[in-house]
C-alpha cells in the first residue's frame, strides 16, 4: 500500500475510533456490496429490454439536435 494512502487510512481510522484493519475491511465491504447491487440491478433491468425499441431510440438519438451547452467536442 502506498505510504500516503496508508497514512490517510490511519488518520481516518484514528478519527473514527476504529483500527485501520476495521476501516479497510469496512471500505472493502461497502465497495463489494455496491458492485453486487449494481450487478443485480442491471441483470434485472436487462430482462426488461426490448431490443427493437432500444435500437429505434438509439437510431434517433441526437439526430438534428445541437449538443447541449458544455457537451460540444473540442
Amino acid at each position: 500500500m502506498p505510504a500516503d494512502l496508508k497514512d490517510e487510512a490511519a488518520r481516518q481510522a484514528n478519527a473514527s475510533g476504529v483500527s485501520m484493519y476495521q476501516l479497510i475491511a469496512t471500505a472493502i465491504a461497502a465497495r463489494v456490496g455496491s458492485l453486487a447491487e449494481s450487478e443485480r440491478y442491471f441483470a434485472v433491468r436487462s430482462q426488461r429490454v426490448e431490443p427493437v425499441r432500444a435500437m429505434s431510440v438509439l437510431a434517433r438519438a441526437g439526430k438534428g439536435n445541437k449538443p447541449h451547452r458544455g457537451d460540444e467536442l473540442r
